[in-house]
């Protein structure tokens, strides 16, 4: 019993000693190992625990101007702008950033136990040379959207080093957009092809039809059907006297016809009287004829014709340049001081003449011989003694740059102007207002009517009056109907050959019938004469006749009046 006792101790004993010998051995393991862990956390790279609390440490941040430079502590790449080392131990460093477009940045980084360093670095310029070659040549180039000045190929010799977007461009040939990247120091070479964009033609009809047509930012000067490469374009239309028009156009393959009409440029005219009721007639640019003021209407732009007319008192025209600030204009009249019977002849502004001769006559009421039609003008004014000869429309055509055409019976200077359309006196007579500042028109039919009745005479031969339908005539022309007697012409006469009326106004019966202000029969498509010509007879003879017609002829001339 007492050996079997003494053989469990010893057992134990054995155990006991196995396990105190295997917590030996594993205590020497951790011993071991934390001393391995602790070298090698010396010896490491990092600052790891143990460096930081013997050495200390602190915190650096870097950026910079650029980002993206590579940061350099001792020769070791530690990482990119912005960049951020939490624990750095301390002592002296040399810090370096590189980016591959600046210059590098050397300095010295000293960090101190709890420390907190930051650093912005401004890296300097780097250049490069970049040489911008297109075929063909003669392109504008954009580097980012700036302009380069000149065109391809350009040499630039001494340019900002970095990666750009390089857009060229020519007119008629299709955009090229690459990358390029210019490195300090290395000459970057840029080579493109610029194809052929497909082409269109371009027609742009106006209203006005004379309006200028631009095409806007291309190389290209307007001309109808002018040939340019689709795509699109801005287009400028503008005239004097309207409003100015922009629009932007597709163009297509083949032919491409636009239409613009401009809006007439309009501007206020405030224009009043001394004294105040008188009339005020309005002749804008571009009106033929004159219409009433009104107050407070709208104009076009442009010289506008202004006349203020009082009975008593003598009109006034003004001419002024209306822009589209508006105008204003105060008119004050003076008394009329002529008298029936007087004869006016204005001078031309510029001294080159005189318009026609004119007689002043009284307002009233006259009858025709027959008792048949009466007639009645409520002012006086001034008519031609004499039908417009062709001297005195020579001269306006000569200020017009024109020349009159060879007709029978005009190589007489003082024969009547004829072969005349109503339009062409109206503008002989707008060149006579013009030229002397007084007005000048057409005859009404009541004044035309008062003329001829107040100032009828009653003659024993028709031929004594004027130039008619005579013998001698009859003879030019067999079969034509005509007064058996003569007056020695014909066609037309010299004006002023034969007897004046009672108040000297001359050839209202024959030689050439006259244009009125007012419209004729069918419309103002036609126009009223008044008066007989070289070829009448009968009937058309007596003063109170009339006609109308729409054309010229040669029987058919000018006489006028001045509005006193």
């Amino acid at each position: 019993m007492a050996e079997h006792k003494s053989a469990l101790t010893l057992a134990e004993e054995k155990r006991l000693t196995a396990r105190r010998s295997q917590m030996r051995g594993l205590l020497l393991l951790v011993v071991v190992i934390g001393l391995g862990a602790i070298i090698a956390d010396w010896v490491s790279g990092d600052p790891g625990l143990l460096k930081p609390a013997i050495h200390g440490a602190g915190s650096f941040e870097v950026s910079s101007t650029p980002q993206g430079a590579d940061v350099f502590l001792d020769g070791r790449t530690v990482g990119r702008t912005p960049f951020v080392i939490p624990v750095l131990l301390a002592g002296t460093y040399t810090l370096k950033l590189s980016h591959p477009h600046r210059l590098d940045h050397v300095d010295t980084l000293v960090m101190r136990r709890g420390g907190n360093v930051e650093r912005t670095v401004e890296l300097g310029m780097a250049f490069g040379r970049l040489m911008l070659v297109s075929n063909p040549r003669g392109a504008e180039v954009k580097l980012d959207e700036e302009i380069i000045e000149g065109e391809t190929p350009l040499a630039l010799e001494r340019y900002p080093a970095g990666l750009y977007r390089a857009e060229f461009t020519l007119f008629g040939r299709e955009s090229v957009v690459q990358q390029v990247e210019v490195l300090p120091g290395v000459t970057a070479e840029v080579l493109v092809d610029l194809n052929m964009k497909n082409f269109s033609a371009l027609t742009v009809k106006t209203d006005p039809v004379w309006a200028t047509v631009k095409m806007l930012e291309v190389p290209v000067a307007y001309a109808p059907e002018v040939r340019v490469p689709t795509g699109e374009y801005r287009i400028e239309v503008s005239a004097k006297g309207y409003v100015t028009e922009t629009r932007t156009y597709t163009l297509r393959v083949g032919e491409n016809v636009v239409k613009i009409s401009l809006e007439r440029e309009m501007a206020k005219l405030r224009v009043t009287s001394t004294p105040g009721n008188a009339a005020i007639w309005i002749q804008g640019p571009g009106d033929r004829v004159e219409r009433r003021y009104e107050s407070g209407m709208d104009l076009p732009t442009g010289v506008v014709t202004v006349r203020v007319h009082q009975k008593g008192y003598r009109s006034t025209i003004r001419k002024l340049n209306l822009d589209s600030a508006g105008g204003q204009l105060n008119v004050k009249l003076s008394r009329i001081n002529v008298k029936p019977g007087d004869v006016l002849r204005d001078p031309f502004s510029d001294a080159s003449g005189f318009a026609p001769e004119m007689i002043v006559i009284a307002e009233g009421s006259a009858t025709d011989p027959t008792g048949t039609d009466t007639t009645q003008v409520a002012e006086p004014f001034a008519i031609s003694r004499y039908e417009v000869a062709i001297e005195d429309y020579r001269r306006f055509l000569t200020a017009r740059g024109k020349t009159l055409r060879n007709d029978k019976d005009t190589e007489d200077p003082k024969h009547p102007i004829s072969i005349i359309s109503w339009a062409q006196a109206v503008e002989y007579t707008q060149w006579l207002t013009a030229m002397t500042g007084n007005f000048y028109r057409l005859p009404t039919d009541a004044e035309w009517s008062l003329v001829a009745y107040r100032g009828a005479v009653v003659a024993a031969n028709v031929c004594e009056q004027g130039n008619i339908a005579d013998t001698v005539m009859k003879k030019a022309f067999n079969g034509w109907q005509s007064e058996s007697c003569e007056d020695g012409f014909v066609r037309t006469a010299p004006v002023g050959s034969f007897m004046p009326n009672s108040l000297g106004v001359y050839d209202l019966v024959g030689n050439v019938s006259e244009w009125m202000s007012e419209c004729g029969r069918s419309g103002c498509d036609s126009h009223v004469l008044r008066g007989s010509g070289w070829d009448s007879s009968g009937t058309d003879l007596q003063l109170k006749f009339r006609d109308s017609s729409p054309r010229a002829a040669d029987m058919r001339g000018i006489r006028l009046v001045r509005v006193l």
